[in-house]
């Protein structure tokens, strides 16, 4: 079939209508990877202020212990202990970042994220994605340990051997600001 100069214009204004469509379409997918960065950014932002607030908290606590009678034992007791636990919190805080990847393993369970407790501080780190976490969590997760058998040709377990419970790679330090 023979194109008209008619159909030309056409064909041009068509081409360009897809050409538009596709950018639009790709304009679309940035903003929806840059709206899931910006919102897992403010959620680490949200934890990072509801630690600042627990420490804030724990330090008028052992001002308000302290302003109670001098004399009395108990309250001197507990203004330590709240001291010593504003200490932990500030070093849980205040710890320096790296960042790391866990690998998944085969079960189910080894595909969820892992939970790290480090002095009353729990991190959720998921698998399979680099993350940024305290220091002492990844400490934890290296001296994380578990006991296995080898079995010999006959199938009777061997010697106990320590092996590490989770697939950590350290990918560095944290930039200032992740």
């Amino acid at each position: 079939m023979a194109t008209t100069p008619n159909d030309k214009p056409a064909a041009i204004e068509a081409a360009k209508a897809a050409t538009e469509a596709a950018e639009a379409a790709k304009t679309d997918e940035r903003i929806a990877m840059l709206e899931k960065k910006l919102q897992e950014a403010n959620a680490g932002l949200d934890a990072m202020g509801d630690l600042q607030r627990q420490f804030q908290e724990l330090q008028e606590k052992i001002k308000d212990m302290q302003s109670i009678s001098a004399g009395s034992d108990i309250a001197a007791a507990v203004a330590e202990d709240l001291k010593a636990e504003a200490e932990v919190m500030a070093h849980v805080i205040n710890d320096k970042r790296v960042k790391i990847r866990i690998a998944s393993g085969e079960g189910e369970a080894e595909k969820k994220p892992v939970p790290v407790l480090v002095n009353g501080h729990m991190v959720f780190i998921p698998r399979d994605k680099d993350s940024v976490v305290p220091k002492c969590a990844y400490e934890a997760l290296i001296n994380a340990t578990y006991t296995t058998w080898e079995t010999d040709a006959s199938g009777r377990p061997g010697e106990p051997r320590e092996v590490p419970r989770y697939n950590v790679t350290f990918l560095g330090d944290a930039a200032d600001g992740e």
